[in-house]
């Protein structure tokens, strides 16, 4: 659109996080639905009819008996993809660093911002275990680079996004089913892999079990829990799997 499209209001700066932008109603009842529609004929809203006659302790048996045989290295959960007919949309708050890992998760439709440090950025953790002088220069640099993208932007807006560091905050926006969400929490929660796309994974199952406590067995988040505690204590772990051990091994 050659910049026409641009809106002339100040960008926020954002944080890490995740926010879910849409969720599909009574999701519950649709996936056991879904489940009982590939073990019986008849028609979605028959199965839905009898979903919805169920108790709530029903429904989790049928999902216990789903994953009962799940292994460690069983990335899915759907025999076929009935896990995956109903859509959440999400949209993920990170840096452009972790968000190259992110974009990977090609069955989840995407969609991305143009890179800006307008947006702000994320200061990794590990600054945290050095000097004064080693903080000073990672903010300094971020600084010069955001001058510089203001400048060059003028003339090159969309090839100005090269000259950024990967701790640039941007979004991305996906629309997952379960089974690529459980799959998505539990690959990128690994202890082996980036700090910051870990992190991001935990948001993303903290939103997730907040929308659909079910997801653990649960009938609702429990309040002033973070997701390692909730996950950890849940009644039911085979369905949505997180990786909340630590390794000294860290990338």
């Amino acid at each position: 659109y050659n910049g026409e499209l641009q809106i002339d209001e100040e960008t926020q700066e954002i944080e890490k996080g995740v926010e879910i932008i849409s969720s599909p109603d009574n999701t519950l009842e649709k996936v056991i639905a879904h489940i009982l529609k590939e073990n019986n004929a008849g028609s979605f809203q028959q199965m839905m009819d009898k979903a919805e006659e169920m108790s709530h302790d029903e429904k989790l048996e049928i999902l216990e008996r789903k994953v009962q045989n799940r292994g460690q290295y069983d990335e899915w959960v759907g025999r076929n993809e009935e896990l995956d007919i109903e859509k959440t949309v999400v949209e993920i708050k990170t840096d452009i660093g972790a968000l190259r890992d992110l974009r990977r998760h090609q069955k989840n439709d995407r969609a991305e911002n143009i890179y800006s440090l307008d947006m702000g950025y994320e200061r990794p953790h590990q600054l945290d275990e050095m000097s004064e002088r080693a903080n000073e220069l990672f903010d300094e640099t971020m600084k010069i680079a955001h001058e510089a993208e203001k400048q060059i932007r003028k003339d090159f807006p969309l090839q100005v996004q090269y000259i950024l560091p990967m701790a640039t905050m941007t979004t991305i926006t996906m629309s997952l089913g379960f089974d690529q969400l459980q799959y998505f929490t539990n690959l990128r929660s690994t202890p082996e892999g980036n700090f910051s796309y870990r992190q991001d994974a935990f948001n993303l199952g903290e939103a997730a079990v907040k929308e659909y406590p079910w997801l653990l067995g649960l009938e609702e988040y429990p309040k002033g829990k973070d997701i390692i505690e909730v996950y950890e204590e849940a009644p039911m772990k085979d369905l949505f799997k997180l990786q909340t051990e630590e390794t000294t091994l860290h990338t």
